[in-house]
């Protein structure tokens, strides 16, 4: 039996209360459908079936088998989503995650159009101002219930899902009244998950409005109806909370509440430090009775984002740690920021950020495996736009890389997304929403390992959306679109709306087969691919007969011979009836003359041999032995073994007894292994310790012995799964189990420090805008870095180690300022406060006449201060009341109140860009006579010079008609009325001269006057080195001058020529071109 074993390593974390934490090593498969078995392999899962719970998404799976503590066989349910399958231990409440999102995948035909999905849509009335849901089964009937977040109900709704069998019509929620859901606060963004480790999914909801709270509603259901503790709220003073995640940030079974915040940060209003956002982290500190997090959330500053607003949390790079993905508040140009996380059990660090920059802003994200490399890609959605982008990820180590965006066109102002596999081909699809149009964007997905490739369609929707899920809501185990039909321009909407999957099922049958199998193991169960409400018609193809037709897709052989059979799932009301594969089966008549029976050295030592083995002597009747296992194992023979044993091998074996050719016994065991594959020391801190010793743990696990070593010196009395470590070095354990070598923890480095005692000097009292030093005299080890965050009271912060600060207000005076010293990673944080109060004074601001502190290069601004002040102290060393600057800058001045309050005031100044003038000339060169098109850009008006030979001296694209090459000027203003100027040299190729010369037709030298005595050429004077020659009619030569001065009066060798035609050729020196050539008419 061949299966696929998908290596999926997660570190294992040592707990300080030793209590039994899940750990997932394999999953054999990312995708399945229905009713399906997935093996999920690791260690601490417990025997107790009753105390497991294990999620694959929105909805719990059933065990197929009593649990080991090393190996889970779990049916896939029909309401899986495209999230990580979680296991939790419900005595310890600690929860493992596998590392990859699995997916229902039901084997349908590729391809998904708005012809897959049934409508009109269903649409479900929710409160008022409906903006987020999401998908969980609250009363855990294995039905996926939606909840909601309402910018306009003080109460949530929970839509408990009550369908009874599938079909658009059939589906059906009811809102029961549930107290607890009356929260008395407008709710924006609502996720759910299991918190506190008791197999039920809690609420967290942030806040309409900007505000700094998070909801959180504990889930106590114990019948159809769901129930709810009180509604916690924890609080992040002042920050503008928004999207949240849950998610186990330091891999110690508890998931943390991840929070994004559209708040920028200033650090002091004092400083020319750009505003940065900040992202938060509630330190899971529950027990299954109650949850709870740590008072103070950490903070994690973000540089290069001014704020945090879209959020993903994914392993991006196969560590085993979750990165953090977060996008700032929809600003112009959207970076995505990735967050390395650095954590240890119990320990939260976060790293390095890597950004993706984007030239738009980001709305929603949404990480998962679109080419089926096994690696999450980043999808995000983006607002000013008709597209989602996809970054395929290329990580590895601890670089993260990805390949560059892909985009995919979408509906208008695309907003939420998920994905979901909605044609059953293994293979995620998007969906997304659009809050410009009706209409929803299916992406159906078409991609391979390293390509990205997808379908578009569009399904008309009645209103416009905003968030979405995907999962299955009728029951029939294929996923369907549950979407928020929004608000718009004050017209209530607020419905939940489901458009059904219609896609078909094509059935698969298990076992695959080819089978042969003895007459005394049947009957022989045949099992087809699930779909609740469908028919199943089972045929023998030999015969052609219809063996079995129902409501069940189990079909029992039981009778002896060979057939071959094939099912026909039907649904949808009939639309749908695909087959099988057929699947072959041969019963025969041999059998066994006993039982053989099974043997194993389960468990087994990580890299020893594991032995498998049936009786000897076999029972008779037995020809031979094949035994299948995890991993790809088989061998044939009464005795087999596989050596160098490791995690990837823990799991169910089977031997097949034969009989002759037919299969007469079958046989299983689970083997499990005696390991502790890569254990974590738990340090329960930061690594720098101001107390007087820190306890260093492992988990401990029963049969093993322990031992502790420091600078890799065994201690004496290290012998236990914890140590009292009390001196600065590194430190490890081994743990060992009798007969297996030892597995050793990576070593962890402990620092021990005298503990900060923080301290600083300020102002008691201070005018309100008064620059107020606060000088940090705090004292700290000098072998370790510190670093100070500074609170001053009035919602600013500082992390400068003496900043300085003003506050511009008394309201809340007076103020509590305070300074927090710590050392890396919070360590050792030890705080100090003092009280400042802040007395009103007149307001100092830095303007002048218009309020413009813009101007253009060259020129100079005023800056000036009025109000009642009796003396000025500027950056510039100026101490009169105003001055001029020349260059861009922040300016800063003091001044002194009558009072003697000395108060500042500061202005940034800036330079107009210089107007970026362009000419061109169409053509650039023209010939004597002829004209161009000079065109300027970069000024609002143009004034040209020289003037001469231009159509208009004043517009933008005069025509000039130049006689000679002529370099142009234009001046003028841009719109910032700063003056600026460019040139053009327009060239003019002289003209030849045979164009400039004009010989005369005709001239008539015996008139009597002097007008047509001679033959002239206009201009040949300017020529002397033209030539002309006159010919006669008959070709005879009868002038001939170089240079010619306008004196051919008609005679030839003295004698008049007779009147008539005379021909002439002009040759001028340095042509290239033909001579002039033409007639003369001389008239007597």
């Amino acid at each position: 039996m061949m299966k696929i074993l998908i290596a999926a390593m997660l570190t294992i974390a040592g707990l300080s209360s030793f209590a039994q934490q899940p750990v997932i090593t394999t999953v054999n498969k990312l995708s399945a459908g229905n009713q399906e078995v997935v093996t999920i392999k690791g260690s601490g899962f417990g025997t107790d079936a009753s105390r497991l719970a294990v999620f694959f998404g929105a909805v719990k799976g059933t065990l197929n088998a009593p649990p080991t503590d090393q190996v889970l066989e779990v049916k896939v349910p029909a309401g899986t989503t495209y999230e990580k399958i979680s296991v939790t231990n419900t005595t310890s409440g600690l929860t493992a995650y596998t590392p990859h999102n699995f997916m229902l995948s039901f084997g349908g035909n590729t391809g998904f159009g708005p012809a897959n999905l049934e409508g009109p849509q269903r649409d479900f009335t929710a409160n008022n101002g409906l903006y987020d849901i999401c998908l969980c089964d609250f009363n855990g009937d294995g039905k996926t219930d939606v909840a909601t977040a309402n910018q306009g109900s003080s109460s949530i709704n929970i839509l408990v899902n009550n369908t009874a069998s599938p079909g658009l019509s059939n589906i059906s929620f009811s809102t029961p009244a549930i107290p607890q859901t009356l929260i008395n606060a407008l709710t924006l963004l609502i996720t759910c998950g299991d918190l506190n480790g008791d197999g039920k999914p809690e609420l967290v909801l942030t806040e309409e409005g900007d505000k700094d709270r998070i909801f959180v509603l504990q889930n106590t259901t114990t019948a159809a109806t769901p129930t709810f503790l009180p509604v916690k709220v924890f609080r992040i003073t002042g920050e503008k909370l928004h999207r949240t995640k849950i998610a186990d940030i330091d891999g110690d079974g508890k998931p943390e509440i991840v929070v994004t915040s559209k708040s920028s940060e200033d650090h002091d209003n004092n400083s020319s430090t750009p505003a940065i956002g900040n992202l938060f982290i509630l330190k899971n500190q529950s027990t299954t009775a109650t949850v709870a997090f740590a008072s103070t959330p950490v903070k994690y500053p973000l540089p290069g984002l001014v704020s945090s607003s879209a959020l993903a949390v994914d392993d991006l790079n196969e560590d085993g740690k979750p990165e953090i993905i977060t996008t700032p508040y929809l600003v112009a140009t959207s970076p995505i920021a990735i967050i390395a996380n650095n954590s240890t059990p119990g320990n939260i660090s976060l790293g390095a950020i890597t950004t993706i920059p984007f030239d738009k802003p980001i709305v929603e994200l949404r990480v998962g495996d679109l080419d089926n490399d096994q690696k999450p890609d980043i999808a995000a959605t983006f607002l000013i736009s008709s597209e989602i982008r996809i970054m395929r990820n290329q990580s590895s180590g601890n670089t993260f890389t990805f390949a560059a965006p892909k985009s995919f066109l979408t509906e208008d102002s695309p907003w939420g997304l998920d994905f979901g596999d909605l044609d059953g081909d293994s293979k995620p699809d998007i969906v997304v929403t659009s809050i410009a149009k009706n209409s929803l964007t299916l992406l159906n997905n078409k991609s391979t390992s390293g390509n990205l490739d997808f379908d578009r369609s569009v399904e008309p929707t009645t209103f416009i959306h905003r968030h979405l899920g995907i999962g299955d809501i009728d029951g029939d185990a294929k996923p369907d679109v549950a979407f928020v039909s929004a608000d718009n321009n004050g017209v209530t909407v607020s419905k939940v709306s489901i458009l059904r999957n219609t896609s078909c099922i094509k059935p698969k049958i298990s076992p695959e087969g080819p089978l042969e199998v003895c007459a005394n193991l049947l009957p022989l169960k045949l099992t087809s691919s699930v779909s609740p409400g469908a028919t199943y018609t089972w045929k023998e193809t030999g015969s052609g007969a219809t063996v079995q037709t129902g409501p069940s897709e189990f079909y029992n052989v039981a009778a002896a011979g060979d057939f071959t059979y094939t099912v026909t799932l039907t649904a949808e009301g009939g639309s749908c009836a695909l087959t099988s594969v057929p699947v072959q089966v041969k019963v025969g008549t041999n059998t066994l003359g006993g039982t053989a029976t099974f043997n194993s050295n389960s468990p087994v030592c990580i890299g020893s041999t594991l032995n498998l083995s049936v009786d000897n002597p076999p029972p008779p009747g037995a020809s031979r032995y094949e035994w299948t296992g995890p991993n790809g194992f088989s061998a044939t023979g009464a005795t087999v073994s596989l050596t160098n044993f490791r995690d990837p091998n823990v799991g169910r074996y089977y031997v097949d007894v034969y009989a002759g050719s037919c299969i007469a016994q079958r046989s299983e065991v689970v083997v499990s292994a005696i390991a502790l594959p890569g254990f974590v020391i738990n340090t329960g801190g930061p690594d720098i310790v101001c107390t007087a010793n820190r306890t260093l743990s492992v988990t401990s696990a029963s049969g093993f012995s322990y031992q502790w070593f420091k600078a890799g010196v065994s201690i004496p009395g290290g012998n236990s799964a914890s140590y009292l470590a009390d001196a600065s070095g590194e430190y490890y354990v081994e743990a060992t189990y009798t007969g297996c070598t030892a597995v050793k923890a990576d070593a962890v480095t402990l620092t021990f420090a005298t503990a900060p005692t923080p301290t600083f000097t300020a102002p008691s009292t201070a005018c309100m805008g008064q620059n107020i030093t606060f000088t940090n005299q705090s004292i700290t080890d000098p072998d370790v870095v510190a670093t100070a965050a500074w609170e001053f009271g009035d919602g600013n912060t500082s992390t400068e180690t003496s900043p300085i600060h003003k506050y511009l207000t008394t309201a809340g005076s007076p103020f509590n300022a305070k300074l927090t010293v710590s050392y890396s990673n919070g360590a050792c944080a030890a705080t100090t406060s003092k009280s400042i109060t802040v007395t009103s004074a007149p307001v100092a601001t830095i303007s002048n006449t218009g309020n413009k502190f813009s101007f253009c290069p060259g020129d100079s601004l005023k800056l000036e201060i009025t109000g009642p002040f009796t003396g000025y102290s500027w950056s510039t060393g100026a101490t009169t009341q105003f001055v001029y600057v020349k260059s861009a800058a922040t300016y800063s001045v003091d001044v002194t109140t009558a009072t003697g309050c000395v108060i500042n005031a500061t202005r940034e100044v800036k330079l107009f860009p210089e107007p970026q003038v362009t000419i061109t000339a169409d053509p650039a060169e023209v010939a004597e006579g002829q004209s161009s098109v000079l065109t300027a850009a970069g000024l609002q008006n143009y004034l040209w010079t020289p003037a001469d030979a231009l159509t208009s001296a004043s517009v933008p694209n005069p025509t000039a008609t130049p006689l000679v090459t002529t370099t142009y000027t234009v001046k003028g203003t841009d719109t910032n009325g700063c003056k600026g100027e460019a040139v053009i040299e327009l060239r003019v190729r002289e003209g030849s001269i045979y164009s400039k010369i004009s010989p005369s037709k005709f001239f008539s030298p015996d008139n009597g006057d002097e007008f047509g005595k001679f033959w002239l050429v206009d201009r040949i004077e300017e020529y002397p080195g033209c030539q002309i020659v006159v010919y006669d009619d008959k070709g005879v030569k009868v002038h001939e001058a170089k240079p010619y001065h306008n004196d051919w009066d008609g005679t030839f060798n003295g004698r008049k020529l007779p009147d008539g035609v005379y021909y002439f050729v002009i040759k001028c020196e340095g042509e290239t071109t033909k001579p002039k050539t033409g007639s003369i008419t001389l008239l007597r």
